[in-house]
């Protein structure tokens, strides 16, 4: 991806998927970065929003998660992962109503797992 980032520098996907490999690794922070330039070339790339999102939540930075998740919702609203995600933060933030909204969209969307979270939640 390096190479490609080299040859192309104003690809916004070519950061994005190298900051996938980075956080596969575990390297967040410099997932973080990546996704940050993948924004900064297109404010409109929902999925760099939502990774970025991602990278936030595993740093422990709750309330950027938070914000990257929503931002990534409102430009594409079909993300059934990026309502999952952002549930999961909400959790930490002790913001159960919302967490439960989040849940319940993930699961009509199709997410595995997201009707067991939002039922626990929730309730029934």
């Amino acid at each position: 991806m390096t190479m490609a980032i080299n040859l192309n520098p104003n690809k916004e996907k070519y950061y994005n998927q190298r900051g996938i490999y980075y956080g596969i690794a575990g390297a967040f922070q410099k997932a973080l970065s990546d996704f940050s330039t993948a924004i900064d070339i297109n404010k409109d790339y929902s999925e760099a929003w939502s990774n970025r999102g991602f990278a936030r939540f595993n740093l422990f930075d709750f309330e950027g998660s938070l914000k990257d998740l929503s931002t990534s919702i409102d430009i594409n609203p079909s993300s059934a992962q990026t309502y999952y995600v952002r549930g999961l933060v909400e959790m930490q933030l002790s913001m159960s109503d919302c967490a439960c909204n989040d849940f319940r969209k993930a699961d009509e969307l199709g997410m595995k797992g997201a009707k067991e979270k939002a039922d626990k939640i929730c309730g029934q």
